[in-house]
């Protein structure tokens, strides 16, 4: 096949254009791994850790608070299955933040350019385009490169995805897979529920299969996980992550991401000419159950952008089943040349939000570092933050997740009063705040915070509080 000198170019530009978003991903992950603030997900885990590193309790009551750090109460949910958490327990406390971010890494970049080396050919220069494209999302790699379990399950998911597509079937290590990749993060569903679809349409008798893996890892992991908590798993797994679906949530999530469409496009369009073959037809029914799926939790508040990861792996595996269909020279250089445009398109924001974390992590960064020395806070005093992340990086455990605390609050679930109680405590005495101002928005825990702290710093959005009158000051 000859190649014209506009579709080679095209080719080129599509290229480079998807090469800079990867090695931009590659670089914010490497670059910033030790210094990026925790953001939610991997602070809790890492708390967890922590706990069961020390042997403390990991299922706590919120309401009536673990006081095993001394008078200021530890009032937070286990936000997942503690299967990731109990992992990093085996990590020195030390190193736990970074292993769990180069791990997590690994297995985002890892599992994508696992399914595109083991494309079918005639598949590979699609799986591996399609690969770059997925890993060099910036607004996804926030999450793929935390220390969250989304990257570990996502893997697991990806493993089981392309073995069903490579064999047109699934079987019991596909649910066995499946199912632990939802008990590490529990919204990795849907390609689960994907391929469950496929295999009743294809082959009902033999699902049996597929329950009876999923079974056979769940049942014991559901008995532990019972067992050590008493009971309360799944009360903590409803009420740390069980919040409302709004429009409004829905559309900052799924508004503002336009440049997916083509992406989108291009995998369901392969999907479709595919889809005679049944390797392909398991992949596109596990890419366009995890796309809806996404789209409706997309909705959920709290929900980011760690929601596009599943069907971007999805995706992943259909370019590298399903063949590219043979085209006229023109169609094929119009083709390329979309495609060169939607790189580009995707390639902009991906560098460019990269350059921007490299300008904003270490500042924030260098606001924690000195936080307590600046604010004055002594040994075994506590600075109260409303994300999880700065309050671990600060005293070494999370106090009250603003999120969590917040809607348990709204929701009628604990009195304001104990929140704001609280910030009243005599060893509560400096406090980070971010952009959301979480500490401001139900008045009686705002008054409490006013009464007794006063902005000293700030960088960007992000305040620093310290006591407005302390003897000794």
């Amino acid at each position: 096949m000859r190649l014209t000198a506009l579709e080679r170019g095209a080719r080129v530009l599509t290229t480079l254009a998807v090469a800079a978003s990867a090695a931009a991903a590659v670089a914010f992950a490497l670059g910033l791994m030790r210094v990026r603030p925790l953001i939610y997900g991997e602070a809790e885990v890492l708390h967890e850790a922590s706990r069961i590193r020390e042997g403390l309790r990991l299922y706590t009551d919120p309401l009536a608070g673990a006081f095993d750090y001394g008078p200021v109460p530890t009032r937070c949910f286990v936000v997942y299955p503690p299967l990731w958490s109990w992992m990093l327990s085996h990590v020195p406390a030390g190193a736990a933040a970074t292993f769990a971010r180069a791990a997590c890494s690994l297995s985002w970049f890892g599992a994508l350019a696992w399914v595109a080396a083991r494309a079918r050919p005639g598949c590979r220069r699609a799986a591996w385009l399609a690969a770059g494209t997925a890993g060099g999302i910036y607004v996804i790699a926030i999450f793929a490169t935390a220390g969250r379990p989304d990257s570990i399950a996502i893997a697991l998911a990806a493993v089981a995805l392309a073995r069903a597509a490579r064999r047109g079937e699934v079987d019991a290590w596909t649910g066995a897979l499946l199912a632990l990749a939802a008990w590490v993060k529990p919204n990795v569903l849907g390609i689960g529920a994907g391929l469950a679809l496929f295999a009743l349409a294809r082959e009902p008798r033999r699902v049996w299969r597929f329950a009876l893996g999923a079974a056979a890892v769940s049942a014991p992991i559901a008995a532990v996980l019972h067992a050590v908590s008493r009971g309360a798993w799944w009360q903590h797994l409803v009420e740390s992550t069980g919040q409302p679906l709004l429009f409004d949530t829905w559309w900052a999530n799924v508004g503002p991401r336009a440049m997916f469409i083509a992406p989108a496009a291009a995998t369901s369009w392969l999907a479709w000419r595919g889809r005679g073959d049944p390797g392909v037809r398991a992949a596109s029914s596990a890419w366009a159950a995890s796309l809806v799926w996404s789209l409706v939790s997309l909705a959920k508040a709290g929900a980011s952008s760690n929601y596009w990861m599943e069907p971007a792996v999805a995706a992943v595996v259909v370019a590298a089943n399903a063949p590219v269909p043979a085209l006229s020279a023109s169609w094929r250089t119009a083709g390329w040349w979309a495609i060169a445009g939607a790189a580009v398109w995707l390639a902009i924001p991906n560098v460019g939000g990269v350059l921007e974390a490299f300008q904003r992590e270490p500042p924030r960064a260098a606001l924690l570092a000195r936080a307590r020395a600046d604010c004055g806070a002594r040994p075994g005093e506590v600075v109260v933050a409303d994300t999880p992340g700065d309050e671990m990086t600060l005293n070494g455990r999370v106090i009250a997740p603003g999120f969590q605390t917040l809607f348990l609050v709204i929701d009628g679930r604990m009195p304001e009063r104990t929140w704001a109680d609280d910030m009243r405590r005599p060893q509560v005495v400096c406090a980070v705040e971010r952009e959301g101002r979480v500490f401001h928005i139900l008045p009686e825990v705002a008054a409490a915070f006013d009464v007794r702290f006063v902005e000293i710093e700030r960088v960007e959005d992000w305040r620093l509080y310290s006591l407005r009158h302390r003897e000794g000051r």
